[in-house]
């Protein structure tokens, strides 16, 4: 059940970054000027990153000791005296 709420919150935070993002493309912030564009540019770079966290939630990373799938694990290394 874990997995399904988290595939779901991820959804949802997907689609509210794209949400700030479409708003802030053709919404009413192209009239903003002087500081707020700093806002602007807070709020665009916030919703990438609600973005990535969502993707990042619904595809977590595989464990670093597993090797990922269609590769090799790697050899490990010949110690003192051994052949290689």
């Amino acid at each position: 059940m874990q997995s399904g709420l988290r595939r779901i919150g991820s959804v949802v935070m997907v689609l509210a970054g794209v949400a700030v993002a479409s708003w802030l493309v053709f919404g009413p912030p192209h009239d903003w000027e002087g500081s707020m564009r700093w806002v602007r540019w807070a709020l665009a770079a916030m919703s990438l990153g609600i973005i990535r966290g969502g993707v990042h939630l619904f595809f977590p990373e595989k464990s670093e000791g597993h090797a990922r799938e269609g590769e090799a694990a790697e050899p490990e290394p010949a110690g003192p005296g051994g052949s290689g």
